[in-house]
């Protein structure tokens, strides 16, 4: 638990084979206090079945999720041998929690105002004013730009690993 800062991430778990989860560890960037999310550990969860997914060795796998409420860039790689060679052993899924902290780090490194805010388009793929589909490492979705006197507003729905829509980031 002591190297999760350094390692920068928030959770990491690693599932066999089978697809169960054979270990895991986390801790809240704000509290600092042990981070369990149980909804992980539901094998039967479509969110569970898609990461705990085989892949091939050497590809690494990267996109959004959602758990409690909360926004988590997500990369996951099949386990195996240092060489490569041998069959994967089962998958290691490392997750960062997209929190507060972590866009007021990346307002300040850019100097450009992001916000995250419930999907504009929740339940429906249609955005009348969306002019394009962004594809990206960390998660697809549709875009629009705005437009008034003073500045362009860049908003993006973003769509989880399952394709829906988690979340509005809006970046003036």
């Amino acid at each position: 638990p002591e190297s999760i800062p350094q390692a920068k991430y928030s959770w990491l778990g690693i599932y066999d084979v089978r697809g169960r989860m054979v270990a895991n560890i986390g801790r809240d960037p704000a509290s600092r206090k042990p981070l369990v999310l149980p909804e992980l550990e539901d094998t039967s969860a479509p969110l569970t079945r898609a990461l705990r997914n085989p892949l091939a060795v050497g590809v690494v796998d990267c996109g959004l999720i959602s758990v409690q409420k909360q926004i988590y860039a997500m990369c996951r790689r099949a386990i195996s041998d240092s060489r490569g060679v041998l069959p994967p052993r089962g998958v290691v899924v490392m997750l960062k929690l997209i929190g507060p902290e972590y866009i007021a780090r990346v307002v300040k490194q850019t100097k450009l105002h992001f916000q995250l805010s419930a999907p504009e388009n929740p339940d429906d793929q249609a955005c009348p004013l969306c002019t394009s589909v962004i594809h990206s490492g960390i998660g697809n979705g549709r875009a629009h730009v705005q437009r008034n006197a003073e500045a362009y507003t860049f908003h993006w729905n973003l769509q989880d690993v399952l394709g829906n829509n988690i979340s509005t980031l809006s970046m003036t």
